[in-house]
């Protein structure tokens, strides 16, 4: 069951930009059954998560924009509560609210159904009774953990997917917001798909090709193989006969990097292979990736190898 619980917990915080902040000490106290803790642990996790996304919409959307629409609205309209005391750029700063508001502030946001809102303040008194003195028979059990877990990552799937096509996918690489919003894996494959390999195929300027790859450069441990091959991909089929992606000038740090990566999860080399080979009058640029992926054993043609590369041809 231990096992479970761990698997669930793991994907519960994988949707958090923090997704290690509770993780030791959830293991911890489950591997000494302290169930009380544990629960206590979910439900601030799941907080965590709220918090986040609070701040992310609120970068997303601007604060007039978001205190007009969702914050001064049922409980927060007291001037307690004016949205200015509450920096942007403090994600501990709702700490001020009490969980039942942030509930509610989550449904406006992210507009989920009543039956969520009204079984999240059940799991909040569950969590108020393992946080307080309470009869032995209230102790948590190893089922209402697991029962607390698969709800929890059913409502945080739902906020999640909410968030997502309803606010993520309105940003462009041309908003500040870019250089503020801290993603989670999950907020980045999404941003991959529908953002990143739509804007290096079809970026007409080094400029905008330049912020996308230093913008995958800042995520770049939530790259695995697959995403890697599909940039390498679209990276090739950007313009001609100036590629905005391969030839910008941060296009040599940037797919030195991607290799790089690629032989820290040891991914298929014969990828890199055909995109080498694909690069036509770009390879005297990219000679080092050849001469990398020779080293791993890969082969090239004869020919090709034989070809004199003038150092003054490679930029630097």
């Amino acid at each position: 069951m231990n096992t479970d619980l761990q698997k669930n917990y793991a994907e519960l915080s994988s949707f958090l930009v923090r997704k290690d902040f509770y993780k030791g000490q959830y293991k911890k106290s489950l591997e000494q059954e302290l169930y009380d803790f544990v629960i206590i642990l979910a439900w601030k996790t799941f907080i965590l998560f709220a918090y986040e996304k609070i701040q992310q919409t609120r970068y997303i959307v601007g604060d007039e924009k978001f205190k007009n629409d969702f914050w001064q609205k049922g409980s927060l309209t007291s001037t307690k509560f004016d949205l200015s005391n509450y920096p942007v750029d403090n994600i501990f700063c709702y700490n001020e609210l009490e969980d039942e508001q942030v509930i509610d502030l989550l449904k406006r946001i992210y507009e989920f159904d009543d039956n969520f809102s009204k079984k999240l303040k059940v799991l909040k008194t569950d969590r108020n009774t393992a946080s307080h003195v309470a009869e032995e028979t209230l102790a948590a059990t190893d089922t209402q953990i697991s029962n607390t877990l698969d709800f929890l990552i059913k409502t945080i799937k739902c906020i999640d997917n909410n968030y997502k096509n309803k606010f993520l996918i309105i940003t462009s690489f041309e908003q500040d917001s870019w250089t503020r919003i801290s993603l989670s894996e999950s907020d980045f494959k999404f941003i991959l798909n529908t953002k990143i390999l739509p804007g290096l195929k079809e970026a007409s300027k080094f400029d905008v090709a330049t912020t996308i790859m230093k913008f995958i450069d800042s995520h770049a441990d939530y790259l695995d193989i697959s995403s890697i091959e599909k940039i390498l991909a679209v990276s090739l089929e950007n313009g001609d006969p100036y590629n905005q992606v391969i030839d910008a000038s941060h296009g040599y740090t940037f797919f030195n990097s991607l290799l790089e990566r690629t032989y820290k999860l040891k991914g298929n080399l014969d990828k890199w292979k055909e995109f080498y080979e694909k690069l036509g009058n770009r390879k005297i640029r990219y000679s080092n990736i050849r001469e990398s992926l020779k080293k791993q054993g890969i082969d090239f043609d004869s020919l090709e190898d034989e070809e004199e590369i003038d150092i003054k041809d490679i930029p630097f």
